[in-house]
């Protein structure tokens, strides 16, 4: 199972977001990209990847994008930005 607790696991990200702005004032939300690090046979279905866009956005993400597969380079994540 890919999250147990989706509340415990909202909040947790919330905790991650304020503190990756610690010390700065968050004036728009975030963009987060998902990437979930475990495989899971057979891949991810389409519930759990609904899973991880409901955590960010609960969270306070204004978009996400989910990440399956590789490691993302920094050229890669710097393309996500609008």
């Amino acid at each position: 199972m890919l999250v147990g607790e989706f509340e415990i696991a909202e909040q947790l990200l919330k905790e991650g977001i304020k503190e990756a702005y610690s010390g700065g004032i968050l004036l728009t939300r975030p963009q987060i990209i998902m990437h979930p690090k475990e495989s899971l046979e057979g891949g991810f279905t389409m519930i759990e990847q609904r899973v991880l866009r409901e955590l960010a956005l609960g969270a306070g993400a204004a978009k996400t994008y989910i990440r399956i597969g590789q490691d993302l380079s920094k050229e890669e994540v710097e393309a996500f930005k609008e």
